[in-house]
């Protein structure tokens, strides 16, 4: 099993932000539910629905969608995420709950 990370994505550069000596970042959106997430450490896993790789995600990537702007996720909770490449490795760079 190969375990995506996205703790250097926080900073990861955009296509808004790019300069010509780093070009935009290519953004892709993917679907998956949420194996685990432990809310006091703030990081869990995404199994994604296409492939096999679990996706690691902090809490500092996902969406706040409550009105307090707390950012979390349960077991087995559907979530859209978006991942973009980061010295040669995909990174989650946001993550969104589904309704």
């Amino acid at each position: 099993m190969h375990i995506v990370y996205a703790e250097e994505a926080i900073s990861a550069p955009t296509a808004n932000n790019a300069t010509n000596a780093n070009p935009a970042v290519v953004e892709k959106k993917y679907y998956g539910t949420v194996k685990w997430f432990d809310k006091q450490s703030g990081f869990g896993f995404i199994t994604p629905d296409i492939g096999d790789e679990e996706v690691f995600v902090h809490f500092s990537n996902i969406v706040p969608i409550e009105a307090n702007g707390r950012r979390s996720l349960s077991q087995g909770q559907r979530v859209e995420y978006v991942m973009t490449m980061l010295k040669d490795e995909q990174h989650v760079v946001r993550v969104t709950p589904l309704p």
